[in-house]
């Protein structure tokens, strides 16, 4: 009987249209607990996660069923609302990303 074990890492950057320095202090450890939730949602796991003025870095693992494009879109779309909802100044928010590395570890086991 085989098993796979899959570790699939992804680090990705999302940052503001352009750069912009939008993500105020006062919002960013709550878009770093909204993204994250997001993840969840997907049933990923987050690793790290840390926000900047001018962009977001995350490192998360992702089960294999899970397209990392409908995550981005996701992430993407639900956070723009929510900042616009929650905190003035972010209509209009644009996200970008602006890097995305695949960082995949698979290993099979068998059993005898």
């Amino acid at each position: 009987m085989g098993h796979t074990f899959t570790n699939d890492l992804f680090h990705i950057i999302l940052s503001p249209a352009g750069r912009e320095r939008r993500l105020r202090a006062e919002c960013r450890e709550r878009l770093c607990s909204y993204l994250g939730r997001i993840v969840r949602n997907c049933h990923g796991a987050v690793l790290a996660v840390k926000c900047m003025q001018d962009h977001v870095r995350l490192l998360i693992r992702l089960r294999p069923d899970i397209a990392v494009p409908d995550l981005l879109r996701d992430m993407k779309a639900n956070s723009s609302g929510w900042l616009q909802d929650k905190f003035a100044g972010f209509g209009g928010l644009a996200w970008q990303v602006l890097k995305r590395h695949d960082i995949v570890f698979d290993a099979e086991h068998y059993l005898d």
